[in-house]
């Protein structure tokens, strides 16, 4: 029977470079600032595939920057600050809206943020070693 690596050892597992989780998470909050912030003109006219799917949206968006901002942290304090960053991250992109065309603020959008990028940051895991 092949040995099998413990839940929470995640030393045994392949981790993406540092500058490469780096360059990610840059990438990965340029494009929901850009997909969060540009104006929608035509906002009452959309056809949707089922409701709330935009909350599911922000939850996948913001689940790989967690993902991507958990491969750079390495402890548990880390991630916590990692995810606090996330969830800020969320909130202040929920305020810009405000002065967007087309757009405004939502609790639930801040909610699907913070969760997806927690779930992210689970995925994950950290170090328990360090």
């Amino acid at each position: 029977m092949p040995k099998r690596f413990p839940a929470n050892d995640v030393s045994q597992y392949h981790r993406v470079s540092t500058g490469m989780a780096s360059f990610a998470v840059v990438v990965i909050a340029v494009t929901l600032l850009y997909g969060t912030l540009s104006p929608k003109p035509g906002a009452g006219s959309e056809v949707l595939l089922f409701p709330h799917v935009d909350k599911v949206l922000h939850f996948l968006g913001w689940f790989a920057l967690g993902l991507a901002a958990a491969s750079i942290s390495r402890t548990a304090h880390w991630h916590i600050f990692g995810w606090g960053a996330c969830t800020v991250f969320g909130l202040f992109t929920e305020c810009g809206q405000i002065f967007v065309v087309g757009r405004h603020f939502e609790v639930l959008d801040c909610l699907a943020d913070s969760f997806g990028s927690a779930v992210g940051f689970l995925t994950i895991g950290y170090d328990t070693d360090s």
